[in-house]
Formats: structure tokens, C-alpha cells, sequence
């Protein structure tokens, strides 16, 4: 009988906690901004700082560096609009301005009143592109924002199977790239951009007169990726290239495809 009574309790005191939300939950005032590469996906940004403008008690978000693809920002009630600045490692500035409407909404004696914003809309920018998919904030959040950059299609990941000194490396005898630390394990290379000729050649430099050589064939596909980014090549199928066997000790390729940001295509024993 006791168990009977308690299962009638907990399932009144359930009931309760349904028509009372919790408050915290009731005010939409944030926004979740996802960044990605316009034709591949998520992207991976590091930034020194950002920087909220007319925004409540919310003044500068310092990461020191690490990786975002995803970040929520808040959103001011008092004005139609709130601005960010983004810092960049690589030292570039990026400007976001977001415009809303805004309504105050009576919930109860015990949760007050709640924000509600709607009509999201992307003001001023100077990223790539931004895209907003969900105009309405919501609890739990949502995506609301996509702020794109035009990609880097054109660059190969190499990975040593061990730490390697490296001198230099040569991409078809036109362009000599030399890695700022010599003892290297993963180099990223351009690739040739050339899609008629389909194969890039490198000449691996590492040291004492010891020079090995890779030829890596591929697919080339231009897709025109939207006003903003205009016609880009994309490289796919890559495989190691038998009319012009490697002098490496050994070249494996693991990803077929060059996507941005960069992984590994290549792994290599040298």
C-alpha cells in the first residue's frame, strides 16, 4: 500500500514540474553560430578573442587559441541589434552584426517574465557568406547561424610514419617548399592546380644528398560554389601514381579526397 502511495505522489509532483518549467529555460537569448567550408562541412577556426559590442554583461570571450567550429553568443534585450568582432590567430579580423525583434512574455508568479526573440537576420558581415537557418533562438538551442569561408581545395596532407628531418620539398620542379622545423611528421603541400594535366610530382630533399620521389594521379571536378566563392577545382580518387613508381621506402594513400581543413592523404615511410 505504502509503494502505491508514493508512485501517486512522485507522479502528482511530476505533473506539477510539467506546468512549471523551469525558468532558466524560458528566455531564448542566445544563439548558437556553427562556422563550416562552404562545399565540405564543419570548419575548425582559432581565434585570440571575441569581442561582444552593445552586448549585457557579456564584453570578450578569450579561448587563448584553442580550436571552435560551434559558439554561442548572447543576444541583447534592450537593443534590435548586438555586433561581435572575432580575432583570429592568423590575425584576421572578422565583423558580425545580428538584428532581431524582441517582446517581453508574462509566464507566472514565480518565473516573472521571459525574452522572446524571433526574426533573426544576419545585418552586416565580412565573412565569405552567412547563412541564417533557424531565425527563432530556442531552448535547448538550435543552429541558427552559418557563417561560411571559401575553401582551400588544393592541399595535400602528408604524414611520416616516424618524426623525419626534412630539407626541403619540390612540387613538379616549379616550387620548392622548406618546413620552418626540419625534424618533421605531418607537411601539408600544394597540389597542382592544373586540371588537365591530372598528376603532381615532389621531390622529398632529405639531406645529404638523399632525394626520393612521389607522383600522385587524381580526378579534378570545378563546381561553382555560390556568388561569394565563385569556381573552385576539387581532387578526388588520388592514388599513387604506377607509371612513375615511388623511391620512397613506402606511400600509402589514405584519403582519397583533398577536403579543407586538411587531413591526411598520404602516409609515408621514408
Amino acid at each position: 500500500m505504502k509503494k502505491a502511495t508514493w508512485f501517486v505522489f512522485f507522479s502528482f509532483l511530476a505533473i506539477s514540474c510539467l506546468n512549471e518549467p523551469d525558468c532558466y529555460l524560458l528566455s531564448n537569448n542566445e544563439i548558437d553560430v556553427y562556422f563550416r567550408v562552404l562545399g565540405f562541412g564543419a570548419d575548425i577556426i582559432q581565434t585570440k578573442s571575441i569581442i561582444g559590442q552593445n552586448v549585457v554583461d557579456w564584453n570578450v570571450y578569450n579561448d587563448g587559441g584553442d580550436t571552435l567550429s560551434q559558439i554561442t553568443l548572447p543576444l541583447n534585450p534592450k537593443a534590435e541589434n548586438v555586433s561581435f568582432v572575432l580575432n583570429y590567430v592568423n590575425n584576421k579580423v572578422y565583423n558580425l552584426t545580428v538584428g532581431y525583434d524582441h517582446k517581453v512574455q508574462f509566464v507566472s508568479e514565480d518565473c516573472g517574465s521571459r525574452d522572446i526573440f524571433t526574426s533573426l537576420k544576419a545585418l552586416e558581415h565580412n565573412f565569405d557568406t552567412v547563412h541564417v537557418g533557424n531565425p527563432t533562438p530556442t531552448q535547448p538551442h538550435s543552429r541558427n547561424v552559418d557563417v561560411f569561408r571559401c575553401p582551400t581545395a588544393n592541399l595535400l596532407g602528408i604524414k611520416f610514419d616516424v618524426v623525419t628531418h626534412l630539407e626541403s620539398i619540390t612540387v613538379d620542379s616549379l616550387a620548392v617548399y622548406t618546413p620552418q622545423n626540419k625534424e618533421v611528421e605531418t607537411i601539408v603541400l600544394p597540389f597542382d592546380t592544373n586540371a588537365e594535366k591530372k598528376e603532381t610530382n615532389f621531390i622529398f630533399d632529405f639531406g645529404g644528398d638523399v632525394k626520393r620521389t612521389l607522383s600522385v594521379k587524381y580526378a579534378a571536378t570545378e563546381r561553382i560554389l555560390g556568388n561569394a566563392c565563385g569556381k573552385h577545382t576539387f581532387f578526388t580518387e588520388l592514388n599513387i601514381n604506377a607509371d612513375k613508381p615511388t623511391t620512397l621506402t613506402k606511400a600509402t594513400v589514405l584519403n582519397k579526397s583533398l577536403i579543407d581543413p586538411v587531413v591526411v592523404n598520404i602516409e609515408i615511410t621514408k
